[in-house]
């Protein structure tokens, strides 16, 4: 059976969003190895935030932080990612038990991830929630749910 080509987005970033919140565009190790998982859905430039509550990590404690971002979606055969200025902000294969611990929805506002950090950082607690907004949410969202379900997991949402 012929599998269509990854659908792939890339949107004009303002040179000064840029400075402040990066481009939005995965490196090239990164991609070179997400492309050998198969790339499903690709989408760079979407703007976005991260929100930490009752966060804690060396260095760093907030009951509510906001950070705005510009990231990068991706669904591979093999995992979901969403990267930002510094790398991954998730990034969980479909077969890992966690997958099934996250929260993912998509509205108007966009693509919403919601987990609890302690589950994939020993040294971080709190919970942090990654909203993107790519083209068509609700499309991500059920690209992301049939990966997952085709791996034997159910996310939250």
């Amino acid at each position: 059976m012929a599998t269509a080509p990854a659908a792939s987005v890339r949107t004009v970033v303002h040179p000064v969003a840029r400075l402040l919140l990066g481009s939005g565009t995965l490196r090239p190790d990164a991609r070179t190895a997400l492309q050998g998982e198969g790339i499903l859905l690709l989408e760079e430039g979407l703007r976005g935030h991260v929100t930490r509550r009752h966060w804690r990590a060396p260095g760093e404690r907030a009951t509510w932080r906001r950070d705005w971002i510009r990231a990068v979606l991706v669904v591979t055969r093999g995992r979901l990612a969403v990267h930002g200025r510094r790398g991954p902000l998730v990034n969980v294969p479909w077969a890992d038990p966690r997958m099934a611990s996250l929260t993912i929805t998509a509205d108007g506002r966009g693509l919403l991830i919601v987990a609890d950090a302690g589950l994939f950082h020993r040294s971080r607690s709190g919970g942090f929630e990654v909203l993107v907004r790519p083209a068509d949410p609700v499309r991500s969202l059920e690209l992301i749910l049939l990966q997952a379900g085709i791996h034997g997991h159910r996310v939250g949402g």
